[in-house]
């Protein structure tokens, strides 16, 4: 599993001045058989590649977007997700 949290590995919220208490715990899995590009914008922009079947757990406010890009052969798909759909409780 996949962690995106700034520069820090771990799974504490990240502590950034940019950053407040209403960060919440996201999980994201790529269910597809593609590669995807997935853009987390927000507060700060952060991007990465998921393999298929990758599983990634990232710290967003939960109104942020969720951008998934799909390459497939010679076209790109883009859907989007609202953060707040992808809370782990």
């Amino acid at each position: 599993m996949s962690i995106i949290n700034n520069f820090d590995h771990s799974l504490s919220p990240p502590n950034n001045s940019n950053h407040d208490s209403d960060n919440r715990l996201c999980y994201y899995r790529n269910r597809c058989n593609r590669l995807q590009q997935i853009i987390i914008d927000g507060t700060l922009k952060k991007e990465k590649l998921i393999f298929p079947g990758e599983q990634l757990l990232f710290w967003a406010h939960p109104q942020d977007q969720l951008t998934v890009k799909i390459f497939q052969f010679d076209q790109v798909l883009v859907d989007s997700i609202v953060c707040a759909h992808l809370l782990v409780h």
